[in-house]
């Protein structure tokens, strides 16, 4: 069974990760050390910064880069996505498409740090879901949990109208390890992923992750795993597994 790495900022020079073609490759390197055999590329998608078409084909044209630069290196699959900060309107957008996974409907969604997270950004979400028919991923959901609608983000997951992903990275975090254990206790996480962003400061840290996890929440990490495997099979053009 495969795993797929679904929350990276490998893509080079496109954002706050990766800078060069050898910063991807060494973080591409460490993947697979982790046991990654797919990696989605998911550069930060600002709508409130970036122009749309001229990022969508800076990271395009990246891609394309690091792909050709990997095309005969033993290393993890790369397919290409990106990290999408809510926006007002989103649920309107005509441009969601182009960033979900590669080929798929699937959306990883970022709810901004500087404001609080609102009903009308609820109300979005579920819009993603239930009128444009996105399958939404909320990337690291356990740095919302101080917010004072977090239950009710929570809610929306448990009613299948978002997945859950956490971040290997909160073993570096006490106070961040207690969310992610409360979330995965109560079987509201779906993907761990790494949101790596560079070989050093903020590596892969999932195998850790893993060996922190496996004793107690063994049946949550176990499902988190079929659910990779799931994504990577629909990455791979084979959407029934």
């Amino acid at each position: 069974m495969g795993f797929v790495d679904i929350h990276t900022h490998i893509l080079p020079g496109v954002d706050d990760g990766a800078k060069t073609l050898e910063d991807a490759i060494a973080l591409l390197e460490q993947e697979k050390e982790n046991g990654v055999s797919s990696v989605v590329l998911t550069p930060h998608f600002y709508p409130a910064v970036h122009n749309f078409d001229e990022h969508y084909l800076k990271c395009k044209e990246a891609f394309e880069q690091l792909k050709d630069a990997v095309k005969d290196k033993d290393l993890p699959d790369i397919h290409f996505g990106f990290e999408v900060q809510y926006f007002a309107g989103i649920s309107r957008s005509e441009s969601l498409e182009k960033l979900c996974f590669e080929n798929t409907n699937i959306i990883l969604l970022e709810i901004p740090f500087l404001f609080p997270l609102t009903e009308n950004m609820l109300k979005e979400i579920v819009k993603l879901d239930m009128d444009i028919g996105l399958k939404v991923i909320i990337a690291h959901i356990e740095r919302y949990g101080k917010e004072r609608l977090f239950k009710k983000l929570l809610k929306i997951v448990t009613d299948g109208h978002a997945k859950a992903q956490i971040s290997s990275d909160y073993i570096t975090d006490k106070a961040v390890k207690k969310v992610v254990y409360k979330l995965l206790k109560n079987n509201f996480v779906s993907f761990i992923a790494s949101d790596c962003h560079n070989a050093k400061e903020r590596p892969v840290l999932l195998q850790k992750a893993f060996r922190d996890l496996r004793v107690d929440y063994h049946p949550q990490v176990v499902n988190c795993l079929k659910n990779s495997a799931k994504i990577e099979d629909i990455l791979k053009g084979n959407p029934n597994g």
